[in-house]
């Protein structure tokens, strides 16, 4: 009787998956860094990604939440720290 699979045909085509979705995110990452390094408006600020709002003035760091004011140690948002 002649084979036309085999049981691991499923499981070979797993990696291959696997692989894509590696290679799409390590290629998301460095398209994301690029894109802000182009931006004059992002910096880093003790390791932090930071972006100032050209308008405003105010600073913002990025998070799980999306942008959130940059605090000070008081806990205050940068914009009401520093005189306008």
């Amino acid at each position: 009787m002649i084979r036309t699979s085999s049981p691991r045909d499923g499981f070979d085509l797993w990696f291959l998956f696997i692989g894509i979705a590696i290679a799409a995110a390590v290629l998301l990452t460095i398209l994301q860094a690029l894109s802000q390094a182009a931006d004059p408006a992002w910096s880093n600020q003790g390791g932090v990604r930071v972006w100032t709002d050209p308008a405003t003035g105010c600073r913002y760091t990025q998070a799980e939440t999306g942008m959130q004011p940059l605090v000070g140690p008081d806990g205050r948002p940068d914009c009401l720290r520093r005189p306008q």
